[in-house]
């Protein structure tokens, strides 16, 4: 009766929601796929060949303090992440172009967190092509190594003392 079926579809939204894990429904890849995107920590992003950006997962919009709304139909280099500097903003537009044409790229830069502060991130941007080889989209990637980048540093610093 009624009270099976609420308690069916009671338990159908629990088992597709984002915390209950693996979901126990079927969804479509495209929900998967979005679902498991804004679970990682890591940034990731879609652009067109133009470098304007498609999508983005939670992680880098919850760094610098973004919604979607603010860097969709954008270009890449002119969003806020790299509006601190001109020099990174000019980086990661070449790395676009370098992309659109099948070139990978892999660097450390900083980008703009919360209240503009600085952070180092390992940057990456790969093509994404077609079964014909032809590059259809870009897929900038990054991992925040802010941490990792101040310990060598002080690392760094310490040694020299020692010289």
């Amino acid at each position: 009766g009624m009270a099976t079926t609420e308690r069916a579809l009671d338990e159908a939204q629990r088992a597709t929601t984002p915390d209950a894990g693996l979901p126990a429904l079927p969804l479509t890849s495209a929900a998967q796929l979005s679902r498991l995107l804004n679970g990682l920590r890591t940034f990731v992003g879609v652009l067109d060949l133009d470098g304007r950006v498609l999508q983005v997962n939670q992680a880098p919009l919850d760094a610098a303090g973004l919604t979607l709304a603010d860097v969709l139909g954008r270009a890449f280099w002119d969003t806020l992440w790299w509006s601190h500097s001109t020099a990174t903003a000019a980086r990661i537009r070449a790395a676009c172009e370098r992309a659109a044409r099948g070139e990978r790229a892999r660097f450390d830069v900083e980008y703009a967190a919360l209240g503009g502060r600085p952070r180092w991130l390992e940057f990456a941007i790969e093509p994404l092509t077609d079964d014909t080889g032809r590059v259809t989209h870009l897929v900038p990637s990054g991992v925040d190594i802010h941490d990792r980048k101040l310990a060598e540093q002080d690392l760094l610093a310490s040694y020299a003392r020692f010289e």
